[in-house]
């Protein structure tokens, strides 16, 4: 079998570039493991009637310009922002529902601390500016580091003097990607609960606690989030995120993209330093001018490549990239919507809180706590909690009447203390998580009619994730824009010709955005 291109994984990202290729007249295609395309966005019936995301569970990143570039909405994606944004039940029995809207958010944090209140609209004025000089990057290539001949300094250069006018907020980037999230709020804000709320996305995901440095990097990367140009806001697929898979899967169709899915890849062919096709698990070779994969870079380089085809110290880097895991995620099926013990503040226009991303934590000390917990190899006592109920106005996912829950859970380590195994630990967190869970919404004890537990384990064995880690590679600086996810190679290129990474390893990183996917494309058909 012959191709243009062969995509490892179809996985949001390898979508993306697919549909981009094809649409650049390349002959495409995605092979895929799993039965169902969208990797870990995937979607599955894992009980009759329910619709369960594999891994994501939310598509609030999906990039503006690749919907209008793919023309995702004929091609049947429809989002609806969230407003509320989130609803934070803290242990004191208060609940702060924060929206899209500054004011608003401002709001209701002045109901908790006044300080806070009027804090709020300046801190999102100053990260607003902090991510206007890193959100163009995004869309471009990174320079190679340190530069090597007269294209690559002139690319640097040209880096550079696009941000010339934003030299002055060097200093601030500096300290917030280096430093830590509870640096940045403390600086802001004084009351410990709204710092715990307001940190939150700076954590998911992040092997790291509040205090841990480098975690104000994830916060910078998560503020980039935009739904209608609105900055901080979050979006639901209808169809839940595999209503993107889908989209983009017709978007690929319609261009010739063709799928196998069912059937993984156990080889990538390499002669004399260049890729030339990969070999199937049933020994199909697909010879191709250019493998792309959407595998983490771990997965594609030192599990799918031989070794010895990689430079020395590359192969080293590759090994040695942090891809420590902190997250599991439950899935739970219910026989009616859960009904908050406490109840959270709904907005004069009937705002509906059932669809706002749902938190439960503490202040930052608690938080810094659960991962104590984890750094030494133990599934958190009190762990970081979000969930979502993407039934909430969405009756494609579930029988009528009922409903599901999506938990996200921080921190659970992939490597376990020397005494305990993740068979046996990922029931007892996820009771615990669960029991929290219920004590905001007592009627889940009766109507839950079902779960399944993805432990780190499960999240890379299942799903592919090297360390069951969402991001692929953490989001530190040492890791970020032109080392993502080596120097030099950080252009979606590796040392083997034509061999390529789209996936969330590379540059701007992890979330449900699709851009790796489209600049992977871009720089291939620049190149050829």
């Amino acid at each position: 079998m012959n191709a243009d291109v062969v995509i490892l994984g179809a996985g949001h990202n390898g979508l993306v570039a697919a549909a981009y290729l094809a649409r650049a007249g390349k002959r495409v295609v995605v092979v895929e493991k799993r039965d169902v395309l969208g990797g870990c966005a995937g979607r599955e019936e894992v009980w009759p009637g329910f619709l369960v995301g594999a891994g994501a569970y939310d598509a609030g990143h999906i990039d503006a310009s690749i919907s209008a570039d793919l023309d995702l909405a004929r091609h049947g994606l429809v989002l609806e922002r969230r407003d509320p944004a989130s609803l934070v039940f803290f242990e004191s029995g208060e609940v702060l529902t924060t929206s899209p809207d500054t004011d608003t958010t401002a709001a209701a944090i002045a109901s908790l601390d006044a300080h806070d209140g009027a804090a709020y609209p300046r801190y999102v004025a100053w990260l607003d500016a902090l991510v206007a000089v890193i959100d163009p990057l995004a869309d471009e290539l990174p320079p190679d580091l340190p530069p090597t001949g007269l294209g690559e300094w002139l690319a640097t250069a040209r880096t550079g003097f696009r941000q010339r006018t934003s030299m002055q907020r060097l200093e601030d980037l500096v300290e917030v990607s280096t430093g830590s999230v509870a640096d940045v709020m403390t600086r802001w804000f004084h009351d410990p609960r709204v710092q715990a709320a307001v940190a939150f996305d700076a954590l998911l995901g992040a092997w790291g606690g509040p205090h841990t440095p480098g975690t104000g990097a994830l916060l910078l990367h998560q503020a980039r989030s935009r739904v209608d140009g609105v900055r901080g806001a979050w979006a639901h697929a209808r169809g839940g995120v595999g209503g993107f898979v889908d989209a983009l899967a017709r978007a690929g169709a319609e261009k010739g993209v063709e799928f196998m899915t069912g059937v993984g890849v156990t080889k990538i062919v390499v002669r004399d330093g260049t890729a030339t096709g990969v070999v199937l698990g049933d020994g199909t070779t697909i010879h191709a001018g250019a493998v792309v994969s959407n595998a983490d870079p771990q997965t594609t380089l030192t599990r799918l490549v031989d070794r010895n085809a990689l430079p020395e110290p590359f192969a080293q880097r590759i090994e040695r990239l942090d891809v420590r895991s902190g997250v599991m995620k439950i899935d739970v099926a219910l026989d009616e919507l859960p009904r908050f013990a406490a109840k959270p503040h709904r907005r004069p226009e009937g705002a509906e809180h059932h669809r706002a991303r749902i938190r439960s934590h503490g202040v930052l000390d608690d938080l810094e706590r659960a991962w104590d917990d984890a750094k030494y190899g133990r599934p958190s006592a009190a762990p970081m909690i979000e969930f979502t109920i993407p039934t909430a106005g969405d009756d494609t996912l579930a029988p009528p009447g009922k409903h599901l829950l999506s938990v996200f859970v921080q921190w659970a380590p992939y490597t376990l203390a020397d005494d305990l195994d993740w068979a046996t630990e990922k029931e007892r967190l996820a009771d615990r998580v669960l029991a929290r869970i219920t004590a905001l919404a007592p009627n889940i004890e009766r109507t839950l009619r079902d779960r399944r537990v993805f432990s780190p384990v499960d999240l890379e064995e299942q799903l592919g994730m090297t360390g069951g880690h969402i991001h692929h590679v953490a989001m530190t600086p040492s890791s970020l824009f032109a080392l993502r996810p080596a120097a030099r190679w950080a252009r979606h290129k590796t040392p083997i010709r034509n061999l390529w990474l789209c996936g969330a390893g590379t540059h701007p990183g992890g979330g449900v955005t699709g851009i790796p996917g489209r600049n992977a494309a871009r720089a291939l058909i620049a190149e050829r």
